[in-house]
């Protein structure tokens, strides 16, 4: 990817930490984790796990990414 390129991966909880690595590994710089809290949980396992109603995100860059001029910053 081009320099100043940003890059946002949804993962799952249990594979976060191994998106982490391989982001950090294609060259990027991590910003941010986010957490997306969903409307409507998911499925997941109906016996043994609560419903799913987030997701984990990461924010990374590669070089000197900043948001476009007069974009609001997000909350």
């Amino acid at each position: 990817m081009k320099d100043a390129t940003p890059l946002i991966v949804f993962s799952h909880w249990r594979t976060s930490d191994v998106f982490k690595n391989a982001i950090i590994s294609a060259g990027f710089q991590l910003r941010d984790q986010l957490v997306w809290n969903r409307l409507r949980h998911g499925m997941g396992d109906l016996t043994t796990h609560f419903a799913p109603a987030h997701e984990i995100m990461w924010f990374a860059a590669k070089g000197a990414y900043r948001f476009p001029e007069g974009a609001k910053r997000l909350r």
